[in-house]
């Protein structure tokens, strides 16, 4: 009997990652290109990287996406605006002549992370920072999605005073500030290597306001949702030198109360480069079997 595979692809604001996912949630064929190398005309640059490194016997096609989605449809994709464009579902089940399903990326990454949990929590808010801010919650044991899709855009909440234009067409934006947009920008002005901004600016007005931030997000989410755990994820947490023991610190320090402080667990993300595809596998198969 031929094993059965979901085809996961978590596209990022800098990277897409492809991987196969079978029914014991094990990875295999494990594909990384920049996003840049498809720009041109996403859907022939996808449907030639599956061709090409893909031919096992797959089941359906999951995308995980950094923007929001509605019924399958991408609504909003500001890291990576060429998606608003590109008729992902229908082109791609035309071509492929399997099921293609579109999710939100963090969507995904927070199902292959809770799968990794004890005890069954019920309640779960995972920060996943790279490029943007990104933000998913499971309350009351279910992935927590809104009445439109448009749940979980926290990156996306203004920051008070701040002026800076959001590709979003919003205004101060926190993910302007507080994820790796910021970091970026602050790397090319001093002409640093990204990589090492946390040792090239550790103690600095710069570095700290990033923090500020990334803290002023997740504890607005803690004292309104009363996690049993949060997951910190990202590219952003996994840098160089990043203050992960204080920051972990200081969100038990500012959280509304003692007792939530002690009780709150808070741990780091358990598959660091491939949890999208792994959650596209989890969400694949639910939806084949249901």
């Amino acid at each position: 009997m031929k094993t059965e595979y979901i085809l996961g692809i978590d596209i990022g604001g800098t990277n897409i990652r492809l991987a196969l996912v079978d029914k014991e949630l094990k990875l295999s064929n494990e594909f990384i290109t920049e996003i840049a190398n498809l720009k041109k005309d996403f859907i022939k640059g996808i449907l030639k990287i599956i061709r090409e490194n893909f031919a096992e016997d797959i089941k359906a096609v999951i995308f995980g996406i950094p923007g929001i989605v509605n019924k399958n449809k991408i609504i909003s994709c500001p890291n990576v605006i060429e998606l608003e464009k590109a008729n992902l579902k229908i082109e791609l089940e035309k071509k492929l002549k399997v099921p293609v399903y579109i999710e939100k990326d963090v969507n995904l990454i927070m199902l292959a992370e809770y799968s990794f949990l004890a005890d069954n929590p019920q309640n779960v808010l995972g920060f996943f920072i790279g490029t943007g801010f990104g933000f998913s919650m499971i309350l009351n044991g279910k992935l927590y999605t809104g009445t439109r899709g448009f749940a979980g855009e926290l990156g996306h909440i203004p920051v008070p005073g701040a002026k800076e234009q959001c590709n979003c067409g919003n205004k101060g934006c926190l993910e302007l500030y507080a994820a790796g947009k910021k970091i970026s920008h602050l790397t090319k002005e001093y002409q640093t290597n990204i990589e090492n901004f946390f040792i090239d600016f550790a103690g600095r007005q710069e570095s700290q306001a990033i923090i500020e931030n990334i803290l002023f997000g997740i504890i607005v989410a803690v004292n309104i949702l009363d996690p049993e755990v949060i997951i910190l994820g990202g590219g952003v947490f996994g840098m160089r030198a990043f203050p992960l023991d204080y920051l972990i610190k200081e969100i038990k320090n500012r959280v509304r109360n003692k007792f939530v402080a002690e009780q709150l667990q808070i741990m780091t993300t358990k598959q660091k480069t491939f949890g999208g595809c792994l959650g596209a596998g989890i969400y694949g198969f639910n939806k084949i079997y249901a």
